[in-house]
């Protein structure tokens, strides 16, 4: 008699990699499906490989999809980790992968060596010079030999700084900073120029490709397929790429979650990845705290510091807004206040009855007497305001109708120019800006330090909030 086993194997379990590959590409699919973003947490184990399944995702998505543009966005913590598995690079060679280099990144020892050689072989170009010059103009061409033959003496300069004592190492650092930015800034000028000239990618020199991918890689990606790396701290600062007007290519700045928003469409999708460690949440939290807080200090003073200044000024209480108006108007009072506080000095009887309304403001609030002055001097334009739209408004009745005049309707809606948030035009702004110090305030956040919004000027979104952008 023979004995029939029918059990069966059991099936060899799924590999971790398979299953995290088939999850990228389920959602990716997914998304092209439903046409609409997707998001998807793959929160295996370190050596689980994530990284190399995300980039094979990639390529794959990018070689059966050939009629959509895809950008994969690879954002990592630190620079190190901008590398794509050999394996992966080997096995789409004709994929492109790019960098996009913060400076230190764009002018390290062993570029800015390759730099030097590749500006030698550019200017000795005559064929490429000739073709720019017929696409561009004569004038135009010379000013960019220029810039390489600049750009070869500040790489003479900064040889010979590294190599030098100066007996000061920050006086050299500093230098060293002001060479390498003067050296980007001429090889981008010299790119920008290139870029117009609009010459066919296939008659690129090499040179001049090389020095694309390292400045401006986005460009290379504006028709093609392929993959950005970068880090979180540059996530968090502005990418540069070209936009065309119709005639000529425009240099841009943008962050680059704005940069999705706008060149995402029906044939040209991105597929973002978060290489998620902690380092990275310390950068970008920093880069949040910073805006609010600078040299790091703690987020939750910050924002405490916001109920009590806020206060100050539109607080209801009407002791405060006395204090507010008297002071206006009595601005020597405040040397008086604090004389008698820190020395006993008698003061007269109507001072004496904003004492307490001065020591909850100053001793128990923490407010300067610097701080205060600002205030009043921001709460007495605030209130001219009101006074100007008040009387715009009074004027109106059936017989004396207000005249339809555009520029009194546009100076009352300027005082509201927006309920979201402060708007400031950017020249009025580089004249009051030290008279806001320790006063800006934004949806709720304390701006400690507000030199820096002088190099930028507002626009208004159609979202009714003023966007921050800088003059470039």
């Amino acid at each position: 008699m023979n004995n029939t086993n029918n059990s069966t194997y059991p099936e060899p379990e799924e590999h971790p990699r398979d299953r995290i590959i088939t999850s990228y590409l389920s959602t990716i699919e997914k998304s092209l499906l439903e046409d609409r973003p997707q998001v998807k947490l793959i929160n295996y184990g370190t050596g689980s490989g994530k990284t190399h399944q995300l980039f094979q995702a990639v390529c794959e998505t990018i070689k059966k999809n050939p009629e959509i543009q895809f950008v994969g966005i690879y954002v990592a913590p630190l620079r190190e980790h901008l590398q794509v598995p050999n394996r992966v690079k080997e096995q789409y060679a004709e994929i492109p992968m790019y960098k996009i280099n913060s400076l230190e990144m764009k002018t390290t020892d062993e570029l800015i060596k390759s730099y030097e050689t590749w500006i030698k072989h550019i200017l000795a170009n005559n064929s490429f010079w000739t073709s720019a010059t017929s696409s561009s103009s004569h004038d135009n061409a010379k000013n960019a030999k220029q810039n390489l033959r600049s750009a070869k003496i500040v790489i003479g300069k900064l040889e010979y700084l590294r190599k030098s004592d100066f007996g000061d190492s920050h006086l050299q650092e500093a230098e060293i900073t002001k060479a390498v930015r003067e050296l980007s800034n001429l090889l981008e000028k010299f790119l920008e120029f290139f870029i117009k000239c609009n010459l066919d990618e296939d008659i690129w020199p090499r040179e001049c490709l090389r020095l694309v991918e390292i400045f401006f890689p986005v460009h290379l990606l504006r028709e093609k397929s392929g993959i950005l790396l970068l880090t979180y701290d540059k996530f968090e600062t502005l990418i540069q790429y070209f936009t065309h007007n119709g005639s000529t290519w425009i240099k841009k700045n943008d962050y680059l979650d704005a940069y999705i928003l706008k060149q995402s469409s029906g044939t040209k999708r991105f597929i973002i990845a978060f290489d998620e460690q902690e380092d990275g949440y310390q950068i970008m939290l920093k880069y949040k705290i910073d805006i609010i807080s600078p040299q790091e200090l703690a987020i939750n003073n910050a924002l405490s510091s916001v109920s009590r200044e806020f206060s100050a000024l539109f607080t209801n209480e009407q002791d405060t807004q006395h204090f507010l108006r008297f002071m206006e108007n009595n601005p020597g009072a405040f040397g008086e206040l604090q004389e008698h506080i820190e020395k006993g000095k008698a003061i007269e009887s109507h001072l004496q009855k904003i004492v307490p309304t001065y020591q909850w403001l100053t001793a128990e609030s923490g407010n300067s007497v610097i701080f205060l002055q600002k205030i009043i001097a921001l709460h007495s334009e605030i209130r001219k305001a009101f006074v100007e739209i008040a009387g715009t408004l009074e004027s109106y009745d059936e017989k004396h109708p207000v005249v339809l005049n555009f520029d009194v309707l546009a100076n009352v809606f300027s005082k509201f120019e927006n309920n979201r948030s402060l708007l400031i035009p950017q020249i009025v702004y580089s004249q009051i800006g030290d008279d806001l110090m320790n006063i800006f305030t934004y949806n709720n956040l304390y701006i400690y330090n507000i030199e820096p919004l002088k190099k930028l000027f507002l626009t208004r979104s159609p979202g009714g909030h003023v966007r921050i952008t800088d003059d470039g």
